[in-house]
């Protein structure tokens, strides 16, 4: 296959001028443990599907062993742990703490100057609000786990369905080739109008992916019409772009039906609630200050990653890199153009 061909123009972002991040001439390098090729962006011209060559770096070529030795565990790991210090969900964690420690001292304060002893509780208070909250915790991180993880197979099953309706549709040797290749450019469209649908308002005034899907489907019955297809390759088709359909319903479903309110509003609630209460049931010391700060970085951060999964979506670095997989998408359907 020629790496340098170009490959059609559908890496360009919502105003299909730039890629995210990346100006013409620049290069862009995916960030996948599968896909390490460097794309050399060329823009040919200015419009809604601007034309872009390609081409796989040096690094592309490193075999996985390679790439192993190059970066230990350790390294990994302390680079995975940089990343995440510079994410908003550790600032805002950050921030509660500090806050959470201000009003522990706080509390010291009252307890020696003020009252004159501490404020005992109960016997087991704490623990058994502990293994309540936890539970909560689990149930609350779960319910957002299973919509980031239900997004993600609905885009990983748009990438094989594109692949494969891709592939039957170019070896249609009785359809013209100019039909083919716009037919393919339309299986593009879809993830990138899919992508932005996502994104977008809610509810979407238009749905632009339905509309290439539908595009698709009567572009698939011209051809059953015209005797250009086979029973089995018709079928086939049909299968894949149904698919589509599938995969936007699953998506729609995800991006309008959140959490219930109350499922939402009631464990902040009681994390705020249990964070309160704690510095009084400890002994009057600093280093009650260093437990309450620690109980407080893992319950606020649970909570806030929760809140950032539940909408898989956006544009955060825990969201689905939706960008990134129509790119991969797009330049699978290339290639097999050019195969």
């Amino acid at each position: 296959m020629n790496t340098g061909a170009a490959v059609s123009g559908l890496f360009a972002d919502r105003n299909f001028g730039t890629v995210r991040g990346c100006a013409p001439g620049q290069s862009y390098s995916p960030r996948t443990s599968s896909d390490h090729e460097q794309i050399v962006i060329k823009l040919s011209h200015v419009g809604p599907f601007a034309s872009w060559e390609w081409s796989p770096s040096v690094h592309a070529r490193r075999s996985s062993s390679q790439r192993e030795t190059c970066e230990p565990m350790d390294a990994r790991w302390l680079q995975r742990s940089s990343h995440f210090l510079r994410y908003a969900t550790f600032r805002k964690t950050i921030a509660g703490v500090i806050l959470l420690c201000l009003y522990a001292e706080a509390t010291l304060y009252v307890e020696s100057h003020i009252i004159g002893h501490n404020v005992e509780f109960p016997q087991g208070m704490h623990t058994l609000l502990a293994v309540s909250l936890s539970m909560l915790m689990v149930f609350r991180n779960n319910s957002s786990y299973d919509r980031w993880w239900e997004g993600r197979k609905a885009w990983g099953a748009l990438v094989n369905e594109s692949r494969a309706l891709a592939s039957v549709a170019w070896n249609l040797t009785g359809v013209a080739q100019e039909e083919r290749q716009e037919f393919l450019q339309e299986v593009s469209r879809f993830a990138y109008h899919l992508r932005d649908h996502l994104r977008g308002p809610w509810p979407a005034t238009e749905n632009l992916p339905e509309r290439s899907a539908m595009k698709l489907s009567k572009q698939l019955g011209q051809w059953n019409e015209q005797g250009l297809l086979s029973t089995h390759q018709y079928l086939a088709l049909e299968r894949h772009i149904s698919q589509f359909y599938h995969n936007l319903g699953v998506c729609e479903r995800i991006r309008g039906t959140p959490l219930p309110l109350s499922h939402r509003a009631i464990i902040p609630q009681i994390v705020v609630c249990y964070l309160l209460g704690l510095p009084w049931g400890l002994p009057n010391s600093n280093l009650s200050v260093l437990v309450i700060a620690l109980a407080g970085y893992f319950l606020i951060s649970l909570e806030l990653i929760s809140e950032e999964l539940e909408e898989p979506f956006g544009q955060e670095p825990d969201d689905l890199p939706l960008t990134r997989t129509c790119i991969v998408i797009e330049k699978s359907i290339a290639r097999q153009s050019e195969a």
